[in-house]
């Protein structure tokens, strides 16, 4: 995407990241605008990805009462995305609501939560989560921190959701790990951890959320 402006953009700057992130400034107040983004592959360059389509809404110049929807915890405990539940389906709720944003406050991914294949109910019913090889076990590298937050794009609701609803994302602590402060040692129960101090993994935690929101 190349800078451009008009009389209704004041900026649009470019994207990057394999998480991509595009900011875009406006003039305009109190309007529903449409995006539609196109990705080009940059080693074949009339290769080009299907459109995808997105709104925001602006916010006002003078006061007005705004609704929000409140929420936080996604892909935690081992409960993943299950197409035969249907997916996160209180994303779509959310969804429906036409909220002016949404605060998701912590815990957007479980870094140290792996997502299992299938999960077995106490009604002896199978619980069935789509897997990816990142979400399958606890993160420590900077693809498996990404991945986490990549898991969770997996999901239809989710994606809907993205698309029309700004997010407000506070950092808790399963982005890093559990309980996590500046210092903390892995207790015992991380044993499959090749690297024992949850501050190592700070710098990785940092770049994955601030792609991954």
């Amino acid at each position: 995407m190349k800078k451009g402006s008009n009389n209704r953009f004041c900026k649009v700057s470019g994207i990057s990241g394999p998480l991509s992130e595009i900011r875009i400034i406006t003039c305009l107040s109190s309007v529903r605008l449409v995006r539609r983004v196109i990705f080009q592959d940059l080693d074949y360059k009339g290769s080009y990805s299907a459109p995808v389509k997105g709104t925001f809404r602006t916010p006002p110049k003078s006061g007005r009462d705004i609704f929000f929807v409140w929420g936080g915890d996604t892909a935690d405990q081992g409960w993943g995305i299950n197409p035969d539940f249907g997916g996160m389906k209180i994303y779509e709720t959310m969804r429906q609501l036409n909220p002016d944003f949404f605060i998701h406050s912590g815990d957007n991914i479980y870094a140290d939560g792996p997502i299992q294949a299938q999960v077995t109910l106490d009604d002896d019913t199978i619980w069935k989560n789509i897997t990816t090889p990142e979400k399958s076990k606890v993160a420590e590298t900077l693809t498996e921190f990404r991945g986490n937050y990549i898991y969770n794009l997996l999901d239809e609701s989710i994606k809907r959701f993205n698309a029309e609803v700004p997010i407000l994302a506070q950092w808790d602590d399963h982005e890093t790990r559990n309980n996590w402060y500046p210092g903390l040692e892995e207790t015992l129960q991380n044993r499959e951890l090749s690297q024992r101090q949850a501050s190592i993994f700070l710098d990785k935690t940092i770049k994955s959320y601030l792609r991954g929101i």
